[in-house]
Parts: structure tokens; C-alpha cells; sequence
């Protein structure tokens, strides 16, 4: 007696997992992961991820991931001739071509050295710039920018996060802040 199964002329699929092609709503990029889908599309809507130490917005999980990693002074890179630290590779690569004295860029203002073309632009944006308008409402100190007195503010008057100094115990939010205490505290060293 005859199967009445048909029989298959190509051999079985593979049971490998389909790939998945979701696109996003908004401008039709294509993902393969539900996840990477919803953090794309949060960008368009501007929706972020936000910090719950310090506040700052990142549009993905794997950002704000790494900036948490800051605050719990927890390190993958640590530059070899200053005290500077960094979650990026690059970051850290960029960072240590920055102590090549023929990669460094000059600002045309004052001669101040710069790293990176992205910090001598910051830099330029404040150069020569006499006036401190923003007021620090606790102490009474000024800023010549808004981001420096918030910076300020929560370093001096928030929370006790950030970055310390192992001889004196100062704290600092930035990591570039501590670098340059670290500096004068130890005289060079």
C-alpha cells in the first residue's frame, strides 16, 4: 500500500531560527532584534534613558549602562600617563594621542592645547569670554557657562558621587577635573 504522504523532492529546511526583519515606522531601517528596534525608535520620539545619579539622558540602555559605570569609578581603560580613565576604547585611544605633542590642537585665542578638535571648539566657544553670568544660588560663585554651574552645583552642593582624590579626598564630578587636581596635589607626580 502506497503512503498517502506527499514525498519531498528538496531535503528538510534547516531548523536554523529565522532571521527577523523588523523596520522601524518612522524611516524603514531595518532591525533584527525587537530590543534594538524599541531603542531606535525611542531616538525619533526623543524619549531617552536617564540617569538616575546624575540625571543626563542617553537614547540607549548600553549608554547609560557605561555612564554608570562612571559613577561607581569603575574603569575599562586607564591611561598609563595620567590619571585619566575611560569606559571606551576610543575614548582612551583619542585621549592618550592627545599626550603626542604633534597631535595636539592650539586654540588661535590664548595658545591653549587641546587633545581633540571636539574640546578645542568647546574651548573657543568661552575664549575670551570676560563675563561670569551664571550665579551659583548656595555660594555666590560664576560661571561663564550654564553647563559649568550646573556642573559645579552638583559636584559642591549634591550628592557625594563623582570622582575623589586618593591622597586629600577632594571630589570631583568630571574625571578630567580630578586629572588636573591630581596634578597640583601631588605636585606632578
Amino acid at each position: 500500500m502506497k503512503s498517502l504522504r506527499p514525498t519531498m523532492a528538496s531535503p528538510e529546511p534547516s531548523k536554523q531560527k529565522q532571521r527577523q526583519e523588523l523596520p522601524c515606522i518612522v524611516c524603514q531601517k531595518v532591525f533584527t532584534s525587537p530590543r534594538n528596534l524599541k531603542e531606535h525608535y525611542n531616538r525619533h520620539k526623543g524619549e531617552t534613558y536617564q540617569c538616575n545619579i546624575c540625571e543626563k539622558g542617553f537614547a540607549t540602555t548600553g549608554g547609560l549602562r557605561e555612564h554608570v559605570r562612571q559613577h561607581e569609578n569603575k574603569f575599562r581603560y586607564i591611561c598609563h600617563m595620567c590619571p585619566a580613565q575611560f569606559n571606551f576604547k576610543s575614548h582612551y585611544e583619542a585621549h592618550v594621542r592627545g599626550h603626542e605633542p604633534e597631535s595636539c590642537k592650539k586654540c588661535p585665542t590664548c595658545d591653549k592645547q587641546f587633545a581633540s578638535s571636539s574640546n578645542l571648539l568647546k574651548h573657543k566657544m568661552i575664549c575670551g569670554v570676560q563675563e561670569k553670568l551664571f550665579e551659583c544660588q548656595i555660594c555666590d560663585k560664576s560661571f561663564k557657562t550654564q553647563m559649568y554651574l550646573k556642573v559645579h552645583e552638583k559636584a559642591t552642593h549634591g550628592e557625594k558621587s563623582g570622582f575623589q582624590c586618593q591622597k586629600c579626598g577632594k571630589r570631583y564630578k568630571h574625571a578630567s577635573s580630578l586629572s588636573k587636581h591630581v596634578k597640583r596635589c601631588t605636585g606632578g607626580k
